[in-house]
């Protein structure tokens, strides 16, 4: 059979543990998942460890294929899997189809190859300019190519205008502490919204390691923070919620999303599965708020999405957002408390009463911060940890009043 490489619809099946490319092979081609899942498998001493999972809605040896170097790993179908092979002839016709899902990958991939051989000179880590003497007459000897690493590109972000961002957000050149991807795993999801698959990754919470206690009860970690993973996104429907909530949608609700989405977010680019920079968590975060506000959600729910804005602007040194989305946090905790019931331990309440006085010390309403202050003494079933910091908190807004 003739493949038709200009018909954007043509598809390949994979019965489960076919092989779709082996390491070194050259790279004609990138693939579309539409269906199932593969695995990646690198050559390593011990024999072949697998390092990756991916599924329906990412891309498969997009590297290789823009960098024109061989293939890194060999992929295998881990399941029965259905994908759309990509060559320079059917790619252009592809995008007009997918253009929310592929702009945002292209654009970045062609940065990263661009940006790394031009500043690198290297493909693999072979310097094309250097002479080459006998250290690196041996590395030319080895079959694998590295892919460059991620760089993240401000241009390639989304418009700063989009009525998704509020006033004063930008674009934060901070990258995600290296390293921190050896703790993602990866998870196969099927979205309660447009009813698709696809795969996203968390984080592995119990490697760890506390660094501190902030005084608005925000854990610090070594070179990661929980919150970078908390939202989960369907890259189809663009559909995001904290991961404990995502799988939970009344079927009304899913139909006001379907519904109003799409014009809310139209031209937003969905940020990547797996996070590199800052602006990837924050986009991932105001898609949550922008669906918040077509279904509705309580005081709680938004403040948390707020609080944790607030942390990133932090992390970022933007005082002026960081005291703008704090602000926000803390309007909507203390409506959340006087309002709203939620099911909470009575060492979870504590926690909550100091976390919003806390908010209110911050806004300088010392008044409101005593008031929470003394709601985390009083609370009869509480910790005796808890009353101890409530009371030192509590002296230190006396002493502010």
């Amino acid at each position: 059979m003739v493949k038709d490489h200009t018909d954007p619809f043509y598809t390949i099946e994979y019965e489960e543990e076919d092989v779709i490319y082996l390491a070194g092979d050259e790279a004609p081609c990138m693939y579309a998942i539409l269906q199932g899942q593969v695995s990646l498998y690198k050559k390593t001493e011990n024999g072949e460890i697998q390092i990756k999972s991916v599924g329906p809605g990412t891309y498969l040896g997009a590297v290789s294929y823009l960098g024109e170097v061989p293939r890194r790993y060999k992929a295998v179908a881990s399941k029965f899997t259905r994908v759309q092979q990509l060559f320079e002839d059917n790619l252009e016709s592809y995008i007009k189809q997918n253009s929310e899902s592929v702009v945002v990958l292209m654009d970045d991939l062609s940065q990263r190859l661009s940006a790394a051989d031009k500043s690198l000179g290297k493909i693999g880590g072979i310097d094309k300019n250097a002479p080459v003497g006998e250290e690196e007459q041996s590395d030319l000897n080895v079959p694998e190519v590295k892919a460059p690493a991620k760089k993240h590109i401000i241009g390639a972000k989304n418009k700063l205008d989009h009525t998704i961002y509020p006033e004063g957000h930008k674009h934060y050149n901070v990258m995600l502490s290296p390293g921190h991807e050896e703790l993602l795993t990866d998870k196969n999801i099927d979205c309660p919204v447009c009813g698709k698959d696809f795969t996203l990754y968390q984080l592995r919470t119990s490697k760890f390691k506390l660094v501190r206690l902030e005084r608005d009860l925000r854990q610090i970690f070594e070179d990661v923070d929980e919150i970078w993973y908390n939202i989960w996104t369907c890259p189809h429907c663009k559909y995001s919620n904290f991961h404990y909530d995502f799988p939970r949608m009344k079927a009304v609700n899913k139909e006001k999303l379907l519904e109003e989405m799409p014009a809310l977010l139209e031209e937003f680019k969905v940020p990547e599965t797996q996070k590199t920079t800052y602006n990837e968590v924050f986009d991932s975060y105001y898609l949550a708020l922008a669906c918040k506000k077509i279904v509705g959600s309580t005081a709680y729910e938004v403040g948390r999405l707020w609080l944790h804005l607030a942390w990133m602007y932090k992390d970022v040194d933007d005082d002026e957002m960081f005291n703008f989305a704090y602000e926000k946090a803390r309007e909507h905790y203390a409506k959340g408390w006087f309002n709203e019931r939620v099911q909470l331990t009575p060492e979870g309440e504590q926690k909550l009463a100091i976390l919003i006085s806390e908010m209110h010390r911050h806004a300088k309403m010392y008044d409101e911060a005593r008031k929470f202050a003394f709601e985390a003494i009083n609370m009869k079933r509480g910790t005796k940890v808890l009353k101890e910091l409530a009371r030192e908190r509590l002296l230190e807004i006396k002493e502010l009043i």
